[in-house]
């Protein structure tokens, strides 16, 4: 059995042992305490919010049990519902769905006496179709109440008024709407002045002062509210209970780095219709400049490439620089008005974009993270200001925030091996690779494609590549992945390449070749540029970590593993302290030229060496071509 499907076999068995023993226990125990109060909380955004506000505001009356974090599974619900003492009052429990079906065994386990239902949108749209269908499924956390239940609904969301129109329970309308129970009559938060609202209940005026930040925050705190009052809490009390709760983390939660940068934190997740809100909180406020930084944005209707460029638009009206962070970042670079136009920058890998901010940062700053925590996990920007990490990973698959993780600060020495996601699909589908010495033997050089980087640091592979090709008798051939040559030695079958993207993309490149060589390579070596080794130094290396180079970063992430060999050539004069940034695509000097030359010259030596220990017996020609 593959370790595939016995994991899907695994995951199988557990979920059949919740079915069975887990769920009908957490449906046992909310019955045998009925004397609780259980608040069932979905929509498509601010849950988590609503939840601790809820949460924060019930504890002043009495003890509360709540789904712990962001967690919103059926799972956690059944785990939240599994605490339930004699002494508690309350239960609040987020609700989450993500297909058609979720929610039914979770509302009838749980049987919420209120139910609170805070927006539709386009979270999960690929799994409904519409967003009618969204709204269906969410309303069963509504639907599915008691007949003395009571109903919290956003009353100026269309999909759930209609929703409300059909309810039969009590209903607790919130929202600037006619006809809001609870209606909001103003809403503001202009940094650095927290949210505060004014609100109006039968036909009194309250002032609401909160501790969170930016206007759409006023939906989850009318909410809470609401439930409040559905539980006959005196609306005063209920508002001085709401003052104490604070953001919740990564949902605008400002964090200060020490240096006087102030960072707003809204990085947990991006769908594209909520974006608005953070950069209207963005555009009000008030500080020396204003810096958004974007991550992966989800759930759009839109291309890559017309989501980033429209996004790109939109911060440029709103902030003085916006930087663009992952593998589409440099769609954004077409909404620069010129070439002098520096206010949007994009980069690859986000270390990359961590230096160049510690670059810029000065105090009075103002900066909004906007990504998605499991792609990017942008809170490394923040730490490593701070004390600066380890952990660069492009994509680890955890849902953990970074400074929660034991391999934020863990060093990584030679031979300890780096581990990704088995689901992850890098390389356009591949699957995974791993040395096995047999087959074709591949040598990468790294470099820049384009005569103005040639004589660069960076070019180093590039460099040693073509010389042992013209040494060999090889013959360049360009293909999509870029310049392939198939030369032999000593009965080794080699395939040169040198990728045509930038040095940063290398991994993406060399995962596309694989592919297309259908499993025949059997082996990797890279030659690449070491800043950390003196001018002209060489060195071998069999395996281990990124060692800060951004293109042997990337190639960890596509072949999953950093089980291959590397050729090393140092690229900076001992004693200079320029920045790596600054040095990588200068132009060498004569004198340096002379240096490097002879360092590729015993790189080659070393690469045959190399060649001398790999295969037995030569392929004939026709039988190293890729499969075009």
């Amino acid at each position: 059995m593959t370790a595939e499907r016995s994991h899907s076999v695994k995951k199988a068995v557990r979920e059949t042992l919740r079915r069975v023993v887990m769920y009908p226990s957490a449906w046992l125990f909310r019955r045998l305490h009925p004397r609780v109060a259980v608040i069932g909380i979905t929509g498509s955004a601010v849950k988590t919010t609503t939840k601790d506000i809820c949460t924060t505001l019930l504890s002043e009356f009495g003890p509360c049990v709540k789904t712990a974090g962001s967690i919103n599974s059926r799972l956690a619900v059944a785990q939240t519902l599994l605490k339930i003492r004699r002494r508690h009052r309350y239960a609040v429990l987020e609700m989450a769905v993500s297909k058609p079906g979720q929610l039914d065994w979770t509302v009838k386990m749980a049987r919420p006496t209120v139910g609170v239902l805070t927006i539709i949108g386009r979270d999960h749209y690929s799994a409904f179709r519409s967003l009618e269908a969204i709204a269906e499924e969410k309303s069963k956390v509504i639907t599915g109440l008691p007949k003395d239940g009571i109903a919290v609904l956003n009353i100026d969301d269309p999909l759930i008024r209609a929703i409300g129109e059909h309810c039969r329970q009590r209903l607790i309308w919130v929202g600037r709407g006619e006809g809001a129970t609870l209606r909001l009559l103003e809403a503001t938060s202009s940094w650095p002045r927290n949210l505060t609202l004014t609100v109006e209940y039968e036909g009194a005026v309250y002032q609401v002062p909160t501790r969170l930040h930016g206007e759409h925050f006023a939906l989850p705190v009318l909410a809470a509210l609401g439930v409040a009052l559905a539980l006959d809490i005196p609306l005063q009390r209920a508002i001085e209970a709401v003052g104490l709760a604070e953001p919740v983390e990564a949902r605008m939660q400002i964090v200060m780095d020490g240096q006087g940068v102030a960072f707003v934190r809204d990085d947990w997740k991006a769908p594209h219709w909520s974006i608005d809100a953070p950069f209207d909180f963005m555009a009000s406020a008030t500080a020396r400049r204003k810096i958004v930084v974007v991550g992966s944005i989800s759930d759009s209707s839109l291309s890559p490439a017309k989501r980033y460029h429209r996004i790109a638009v939109d911060v440029k009206k709103i902030a003085d620089i916006a930087v663009f962070i992952g593998a589409d970042a440099s769609k954004a670079l077409k909404a620069r008005t010129g070439p002098d136009d520096s206010s949007i920058q994009a980069f690859y890998e986000i270390q990359s974009a961590a230096e160049f901010l510690d670059s810029i940062l000065q105090e009075g700053d103002l900066v909004l993270l906007k990504g998605t925590n499991k792609q990017d996990h942008l809170i490394r920007l923040i730490l490593n200001r701070n004390s600066p990490i380890s952990c660069w990973k492009s994509t680890c698959g955890r849902t953990d925030f970074c400074d929660q993780c034991v391999f934020l600060n863990a060093d990584q020495p030679s031979g300890d091996k780096v581990f990704f996601p088995a689901g992850e699909d890098v390389g356009g589908g591949l699957k995974g690779w791993r040395a096995n010495q047999n087959g074709l033997h591949l040598v990468v050089g790294l470099g820049n494609p384009g005569s103005q980087y040639v004589g660069t640091p960076h070019n180093i592979g590039y460099a040693v590549l073509e010389r042992l090709a013209e040494s060999l008798d090889g013959t360049w051939e360009k293909g999509p992945e870029g310049s392939v040559c198939h030369v032999g030695w000593k009965g080794a079958s080699l395939v040169l390449f040198k990728p045509n993207v930038l040095i940063n993309h290398s991994g993406k490149a060399i995962g596309h070749l694989l592919e297309r060589y259908q499993g025949r390579i059997g082996s990797c070596l890279v030659v690449h540029d070491d800043m950390d080794l003196g001018l002209g130094m060489v060195k071998f290396r069999e395996n281990g970590g990124p060692g800060g180079h951004n293109g042997i970063h990337s190639i960890i992430n596509a072949l999953r593993t950093d089980e291959f060999e590397r050729i090393r050539i140092g690229g900076r004069r001992i004693g200079d302290e320029r920045r790596t940034i600054d040095l990588v695509l200068t132009k060498y000097s004569d004198e340096d030229q002379v240096i490097l030359s002879k360092a590729i010259e015993r790189a080659i030596e070393m690469l045959v060496a190399r060649f001398d220990t790999l295969g037995s017996g030569s392929p004939t020609q026709g039988s190293l071509a890729a499969n075009e």
